[in-house]
């Protein structure tokens, strides 16, 4: 009685007396009157019950709840008398910020020209603006033009994250950050496969990560078989890779293929189920390969020549991501194509500049001097400038500019510009023997390599030996532990 007297303080009332009997609206289920009495049955009394339930919310409802409660009743009052300067009160600060726009209409609160819900109904309002599902941000624009109670936009987040019909339906989340394949550093080192389909014929379709060089070829079946032979033909072209990214299909998934995989040392990587742009590289490649084959037969090309068009073209064109060619990562060259026309030979540039080195070179008081077989001519000797030339004679031709030439007992290999006829007669065989020794390679008329021969002893008042340009070796005997 004392909380009721506080909150009708603001009020002029008079109290009278009722009997209890009188009191029909105290209990809508303990006190409800009843004229007879006989009672309905249970599945009447539940029907009235959830009959009332759902009957709508309306302002004469909402204004007798806000005089009931506590909190409610207390924001009505201050709101009609006026609010102090100052409060503690946790639960009225919502309010009292709002102090200046708050306004009352028959009994219910109004912040503008929302009114503000008694927490009895909050959940059965919730509910309504609920009604079909819209989402958060619909409910929220709902409510802003009928009602608002603090933290009802925090209520509304809650309702829709806890709806089980609306979080099965929600929409696809947006793409995770691109997280890029690494690099492959070497060629073949990781390659990527699928399988495409046209006109009922079945390409496999395998692309070298490293090089972005593309093998695609044809096959009647894509059966876990059929893929294995088709893979140990190429990988016995190019070796084994260390990783091989495939989609989940069935000829990729089988125990056959893993098994295959696991004996030649070759690491399998599965994408996630229904996300190709796991496997982007295979998956970017068939959808070139598709649209080529189009446009390929828009132009009237032969079937049998659409593949061979396709990678010719493919592999000798830069790639996006390395900006070199495929073929030029791939086989450490460029291969010629018609293009290739189109820019001048090297070839070309480099026979005009050695023709121009020749004219220069080649004066025209300078001719090629030529020797016969057996012909008597002397030898440059470069070891010995008091005597720069012994006697030789010329046993073959090697080459253009070069002759086998027997010098003494050994015969050596000399250029013609070492060469000169000669017209000596008689030469000792002593100094013939001494500077042949000299000549190297020594090559005996055999053809095979010997040894040096000691020079043959001669008569030093006849031939002088020549200075010894090395001082002679002393040997000694070496020291050795006795132990």
């Amino acid at each position: 009685m004392q909380r009721w007297a506080l909150t009708l303080l603001a009020y002029d009332y008079d109290i009278e007396y009722r009997r209890s009997s009188d009191h029909a609206n105290a209990d809508a289920l303990s006190r409800l009157p009843c004229d007879s009495t006989s009672t309905g049955g249970e599945e009447e009394t539940v029907f009235q019950v959830s009959h009332l339930d759902e009957l709508p919310i309306c302002a004469k409802d909402i204004a007798t709840e806000t005089r009931r409660n506590p909190l409610f009743s207390k924001v009505l009052d201050l709101t009609l008398s006026g609010w102090p300067s100052h409060i503690t009160d946790e639960h009225l600060k919502p309010f009292y910020v709002r102090k200046d726009q708050l306004s009352t209409d028959q009994g219910c609160i109004l912040w503008g020209s929302r009114v503000i819900i008694p927490p009895k109904y909050r959940e059965r309002l919730l509910s309504e603006l609920h009604e079909g599902h819209p989402g958060i941000v619909r409910m929220k624009a709902l409510a802003r033009g009928y009602l608002w109670w603090p933290g009802l936009d925090q209520d509304i987040q809650d309702l829709v994250s806890k709806c089980t019909p609306c979080e099965l339906g929600r929409n696809q989340p947006p793409s995770a950050p691109l997280y890029p394949w690494s690099w492959a550093t070497t060629p073949w080192e990781r390659i990527h496969i699928d399988y495409a389909e046209i006109d009922k014929q079945h390409f496999l379709l395998i692309v070298d990560a490293h090089s972005k060089w593309v093998e695609i070829l044809p096959t009647h079946l894509t059966s876990a078989e059929k893929t294995i032979n088709i893979l140990r033909h190429l990988w016995a072209s190019y070796g084994f890779p260390k990783e091989l990214v495939s989609d989940n299909g069935p000829p990729f998934t089988s125990r056959e293929f893993e098994e295959f995989l696991r004996k030649n040392g070759v690491r399998h990587v599965l994408s996630p189920p229904y996300h190709p742009a796991t496997n982007g590289q295979a998956e970017r490649v068939v959808q070139i390969f598709k649209k080529a084959w189009e446009r390929l037969r828009s132009q009237s090309v032969a079937p049998h020549m659409r593949l061979a068009r396709f990678l010719l073209t493919y592999r000798n064109t830069p790639h996006t991501v390395t900006e070199r060619t495929p073929a030029e990562l791939f086989l450490k060259r460029q291969p010629r194509i018609c293009l290739t026309l189109v820019k001048p030979d090297t070839s070309a540039v480099v026979v005009k500049h050695q023709e121009q080195q020749k004219r220069a070179h080649d004066t025209p008081s300078r001719k090629l001097r030529s020797f016969e077989v057996g012909q008597k001519v002397i030898v440059r000797n470069s070891r010995y400038p008091k005597c720069a030339w012994t006697p030789g004679v010329v046993l073959f031709k090697l080459g253009p500019l070069t002759y086998q030439v027997q010098v003494g007992e050994c015969s050596v290999k000399v250029h013609v510009d070492h060469l000169l006829p000669s017209n000596i007669q008689d030469r000792t065989a002593a100094m013939d023997s001494i500077i042949a020794d000299d000549f190297a390679p020594n090559v005996c008329n055999d053809g095979n390599a010997s040894v040096t021969k000691p020079p043959v002893p001669v008569d030093t008042g006849t031939v002088s030996s020549p200075e010894r340009r090395y001082p002679l070796r002393q040997r000694k005997t070496p020291h050795r532990l006795d132990l």
